[in-house]
């Protein structure tokens, strides 16, 4: 008799995220990022795992943070899913503030080092 294996993936500090949210506004932002990540994660695990929780993976809102997946699913391949997206979205997001603020890309800087100034946070050398 062979034993069914299970993987509970989640990512936290959810309550943290959501604890910060001042405004309603703040809190529905939170709540579709983290809809959003769970998502792309269902997404990328559900190629070759069969998906347990949550039910519905097509409907990205309200996707919980907790996702359970019949079979060994390596923590790594979860961990870069999350990464993947999550540097995506933030690239989209400082794409839209430098398009849409009105001060020139040569007035500011996002780097946090000189060594890092001009270059992507994903190329960096060293974090």
């Amino acid at each position: 008799m062979v034993d069914q294996i299970y993987t509970a993936i989640s990512f936290a500090p959810v309550q943290g995220f959501i604890e910060k949210s001042r405004k309603l506004r703040d809190l529905l932002g939170a709540s579709l990022i983290l809809s959003y990540l769970s998502q792309k994660i269902v997404e990328e695990i559900s190629q070759e795992f069969e998906i347990i929780s949550p039910g519905l993976i097509d409907v990205q809102e309200g996707m919980p943070n907790r996702i359970l997946v019949k079979g060994l699913v390596d923590r790594n391949r979860s961990k870069n899913a999350l990464l993947k997206h999550w540097q995506y979205l933030l690239r989209v997001c400082r794409e839209w503030v430098e398009n849409n603020i009105g001060i020139p890309k040569t007035d500011y800087t996002w780097a946090q080092t000189p060594e890092q100034v001009g270059v992507e946070k994903g190329e960096w050398q060293s974090e």
